[in-house]
């Protein structure tokens, strides 16, 4: 008969214990991440398929396929924050000053 130290069922245990929650960790990240596509992100809901479609005028360009997302005004700058294409863009311009 062999002779087993007390302390193998639980080092055996944490094992399992430190296994399992690796497991768990990658799942919650490949499934973060596995709608993902590079250049065709997947639209969530029905608001931001429509936005998407609309066409968007920022200084005087027409930008198809954009979307206003926020606009965010400083003391002397104002930017402008849109998706174009699937990509956050922040466009900012100089303006007067406010009397």
């Amino acid at each position: 008969m062999a002779i087993t130290s007390p302390k193998v069922p639980v080092c055996q245990a944490l094992k399992e214990k430190v296994k399992s929650a690796r497991k768990r960790s990658s799942r919650r990240v490949a499934k973060k991440f596995c709608d993902a596509v590079l250049d065709c992100p997947k639209l969530r809901n029905l608001k931001m398929r429509k936005a998407k479609e609309k066409r968007v005028v920022v200084a005087n360009v027409t930008l198809p396929s954009c979307s206003w997302l926020a606009r965010k005004r400083g003391l002397k700058t104002k930017i402008t924050e849109l998706m174009v294409h699937g990509y956050w863009v922040a466009v900012s311009s100089a303006r007067e000053c406010e009397s």
